[in-house]
């Protein structure tokens, strides 16, 4: 705690803070100057009656983990001279206030371009560094160096409000980590204020503090919503698959009834039953997603139906709204529908046939009304069939089944993907947008995506982060890429013509230039220049040294033509 007043330290007024035992805390050096006292054990009784008359002395109260602290503040009669003071003063007892309000066992503190300012002994444990270490550096270092991933931080200043994510330390634990943003009067994010949680402790988050909104998965990190421009990637929809399937949830989203969404992981669910809900006729209502694979067997029903007071220990006293009754007159979107437990489909059912629910630990009936949507990814036939999913239920969510195309159905619409991504994470990352060049197209086009457009999107970022080239070429995406294009076709077959094509193409150079753009005729171009000097100087140094490049460059420049040099030294 006393780490927390440091901010009090360099202020000429002078400040006196006590526990709520009346143990003096801290004093700052001027109050030392004016009361000299040991500080050491030293309690509100000892000093009360020698405060000196010449100053007023204000009370402020502040409150953390539901204990009552004091501050004292000595102000001299107001004059001009000490109006900047107080002004001050009173900035510096926010601050300090919302800190403190807004700590839990670790607080890590920034400006507003993301720089460290302040961190307290837990939040050096969870990270595994020392101050000096963390101290000053910015979160975007930080985050790229994957001493945590994602930054709560980097997320809040890029969209001005509070977050809470999952975040992951270069140790592995999993942290639930809430940043709050602190603004100027001009209305610009002049701190971040970020309290974690270790994910162990997050069934007593969900059961005692109900405000906090806790995501229930790291996907949940950037919100999916077409309407929403946070989103990482918006609805891209060019090919004939994609434009028959966008036809097909339109025309669902028209209904009441009950839609299925299927498809592969990484296609985007919950980004298009955000969709289907704006869709709606329930629009204006609100739209509620639950991910019933990240829940504890334990918490299912609370979470779903809500509890009533005393239903449980540790719950709290005025009780919970579940999702059911949060989502009344709109949306409940549950995600991964194949993961609930066999124990509660029963339960679910009741509600999908009657829309009436009870809380957990009470006896009144609730209706509510609700359009229900579902996800998954698993063959919900064959899980009937080996009874790891209940038939009625079953036939119950299977109105209207959406199968949602794989990126590899739609490869089409690939690069305007790209370039979609690529644009938002330069906003993201306050940096300049990249280009993608021409041949890595070609290579991402062949790879499968088993990951689909979330795949996608971890690549791309990954590269964004890792450098600072201005075109993304194909020695850029990571080693799976590599290994998949030397066994595919790829491996073998060069991104542009061999010297025989092009000696080829010469004998016909007109009808050559008719049916190729500058930059492809730029690129031939190259491909002979860097031919020529392969035959001539045999070494990639020398390449270098006569072209005026650098080394690495003509190596790189050399494998995105699929040519291959004799030797790597001189």
């Amino acid at each position: 705690m006393h780490q927390t007043f440091g901010i009090l330290e360099s202020l000429l007024t002078p400040i006196l803070v006590f526990s709520p035992e009346g143990i003096l805390l801290f004093m700052n050096h001027a109050a030392k100057d004016i009361l000299p006292v040991n500080p050491q054990a030293c309690k509100w009784p000892d000093i009360c009656t020698d405060l000196p008359m010449s100053y007023i002395h204000r009370l402020h109260y502040f409150e953390k983990s539901e204990l009552r602290y004091l501050l004292i503040e000595f102000v001299l009669p107001i004059d001009t001279t000490l109006q900047a003071e107080n002004i001050q003063l009173k900035n510096t007892v926010a601050e300090l206030e919302t800190l403190i309000n807004s700590s839990t066992d670790e607080l890590f503190v920034t400006d507003g371009e993301g720089k460290v300012l302040f961190l307290t002994s837990q939040a050096r444990k969870f990270y595994g560094l020392d101050h000096e270490d963390i101290i000053g550096q910015s979160v975007f270092q930080l985050e790229q160096a994957h001493i945590f991933y994602p930054s709560v931080t980097a997320l809040v200043l890029r969209d001005k409000q509070k977050h809470t994510i999952l975040q992951t330390t270069r140790h592995g634990e999993h942290l639930v980590v809430t940043g709050t943003p602190v603004f100027d009067e001009q209305g610009n994010v002049k701190q971040v204020i970020s309290s974690a949680l270790d994910l162990k402790q997050l069934p007593w988050i969900l059961s005692s503090a109900p405000s906090r909104e806790i995501p229930y998965s790291p996907s949940r990190q950037v919100k999916s919503s077409v309407h929403d421009d946070t989103s990482l990637t918006p609805i891209v929809a060019s090919t004939p698959v994609m434009r028959q399937f966008i036809t097909q949830i339109q025309q669902a989203a028209t209904s009441h009834a009950n839609i299925l969404l299927l498809g592969e992981t990484g296609v985007g669910k919950n980004l298009f039953a955000n969709y289907i809900h704006k869709e709606s006729a329930r629009a204006q209502g609100p739209f509620i997603e639950i991910n019933c694979a990240t829940l504890p067997e334990s918490l299912f029903e609370s979470e779903l139906f809500g509890y009533e007071h005393g239903a449980f220990t540790g719950s709290i006293r005025e009780g919970k709204k579940g999702k059911v009754e949060l989502a009344d007159g709109g949306t409940l979107f549950l995600n991964e529908i194949a993961e609930i437990p066999l124990t509660y489909q029963a339960k679910l059912l009741d509600f999908l046939q009657t829309r009436q629910f009870t809380r957990v630990g009470g006896i009144k009936a609730l209706h509510s009304d609700i359009r229900i949507i579902c996800a998954t990814n698993r063959d919900l036939k064959r899980m009937v069939a080996e009874n790891l999913f209940r038939a009625d239920l079953f036939y119950r969510i299977y109105v209207v089944p959406v199968e949602i195309p794989p990126l590899r159905a739609r490869i089409g619409e690939l690069e305007a993907l790209c370039l979609t991504i690529i644009a938002k994470l330069a906003r993201c990352y306050r940096q300049p947008t990249k280009q993608i060049h021409s041949s890595t197209l070609d290579l991402l086009r062949t790879y499968p995506w088993p990951g689909n457009v979330r795949e996608l999107e971890n690549v791309l970022e990954r590269i964004f982060i890792s450098t600072r080239d201005s075109v993304i070429y194909p020695e850029h995406l990571p080693d799976e890429f590599s290994h998949y294009a030397s066994n595919s076709s790829l491996g073998s077959t060069p991104y542009f013509p061999n010297p025989k094509t092009l000696h080829e193409t010469a004998l016909h150079p007109e009808q050559a230039k008719e049916e190729l753009g500058l930059q492809k005729q730029l690129e031939r171009l190259e491909f002979e220049i860097l031919h020529d000097a392969l035959q001539r100087w045999k070494t990639t140094y020398a390449i270098a040294q006569h072209l005026q490049l650098s080394q690495p460059t003509v190596v790189r420049k050399l494998k995105k033509h699929g040519l291959t040099h004799l030797h790597e030294t001189p």
